[in-house]
């Protein structure tokens, strides 16, 4: 059998960059790099097709909207590509792209329709999810098992009508080497997410402004960009911790960034994956986040750090604290976590895992 006759495409309509235009974008490199032939439907205007592009995937470009699956001229064009493609399987990243993608691919006979979900957040119980969910997908495939739970709380009746898979993000271990920072050196907490409600790093800085009355010397490190920035900006001039915070921006190579840090902070409000504590971990560093979503599922308390109950900013200082002041927690913490990491997260290891599933069907 040719595998050139049989394409494979990745739908991912967002124009930001996030974890899951990083799983389509390595992905999609893994199966060309394997012989596939792979295409990428995305904005032209956005950072994963801007990536594609350096990377030689094959693209087509198009912008989408929530009800972009009215727009019949959307549709139709789309449905054109899947055809004139011969697309055997369609790989779709979220709720635009189920319903324009998902029923472009329907429309065009496409065989395989495959929904990867990674965000843990209930889908609404309404007649357009419903028919959705049950008329367009074949498979679901899942990055954690609490994302798989959430998905399920508001259609219990697709537990066994839909053939739903569990496979971990992956995480490339090489650039994640385990390297010791300089014996004392100020001390850096750091955090790696956009800046939005769901990522808490206003709640990041409260435990910073209680870090500091407690005497604490240490730096904050912060990457990422997005639409509460300004807002976390403010908030630190307040609480006068513009000598402890550094803005890093879009970090482009973050591994760098892990191995600059000592402990890392993941106050995120909910969580499918935790794309960057499983980075922390695979880098050596110790983590300190609340019980949220599926990080129970990569942090295990005591082992490879804290987790702490939400939202109690007191015991997440308090953790914070007892790090901050014990070099060699941190070290046996972090060796624990990179070692738990490299089992459950090489990346290598999860992409075989997705190709071994993309062609069980």
């Amino acid at each position: 059998m040719s595998l050139k006759k049989h394409p494979i495409c990745f739908v991912n309509l967002n124009n930001t960059w996030g974890g899951g235009e990083k799983w389509h974008l390595d992905h999609a490199k893994h199966l060309s790099d394997n012989g596939h032939e792979v295409f990428i439907v995305t904005p032209e205007n956005g950072q994963l097709y801007k990536k594609a592009k350096e990377a030689n995937i094959n693209l087509f470009g198009t912008a989408a909207g929530n009800m972009s699956f009215l727009n019949i001229v959307k549709l139709f064009r789309l449905k054109g590509f899947f055809k004139r493609s011969n697309i055997s399987k369609v790989v779709l990243n979220g709720p635009v792209d189920l319903k324009l993608a998902g029923m472009a691919a329907k429309m065009a006979g496409v065989p395989d329709i495959i929904y990867r979900r990674g965000l843990a957040r209930p889908i609404g119980r309404n007649p357009l999810n419903t028919f959705f969910l049950k008329s367009v997908i074949g498979r679901l495939l899942i990055n954690s098992k609490h994302t798989g739970k959430v998905f399920l709380e508001n259609y219990p009746e697709l537990r066994g009508a839909i053939a739903m898979e569990t496979i971990y993000n992956g995480v490339e271990s090489g650039p994640f080497r385990v390297q010791e920072r300089p014996a004392g050196s100020r001390p850096v907490l750091g955090t790696a997410a956009r800046f939005s409600h769901e990522k808490g790093q206003d709640l990041l800085i409260e435990v910073a402004a209680k870090l500091k009355s407690m005497g604490h010397d240490f730096e904050l490190h912060l990457a990422g960009i997005g639409e509460t920035e300004e807002k976390i900006r403010k908030t630190i001039k307040e609480q006068a911790l513009d000598s402890h915070v550094k803005f890093h921006g879009f970090v482009e190579d973050i591994s760098e960034f892990m191995r600059s840090i000592d402990i890392y902070l993941c106050p995120s409000r909910y969580e499918g994956f935790g794309y960057s504590v499983a980075e922390a971990m695979m880098a050596g560093r110790p983590v300190i986040a609340f019980h949220v979503g599926s990080l129970p599922e990569l942090v295990a308390e005591g082992k490879t750090g804290h987790l702490i109950r939400p939202f109690d900013i007191s015991d997440f200082t308090e953790k914070t604290s007892s790090l901050l002041g014990d070099a060699q927690s941190c070290m046996r913490l972090g060796k624990e976590g990179a070692d738990f990491a490299r089992k459950n997260f090489e990346s290598g290891a999860q992409m075989k895992k997705f190709e071994d599933w993309l062609f069980l069907v």
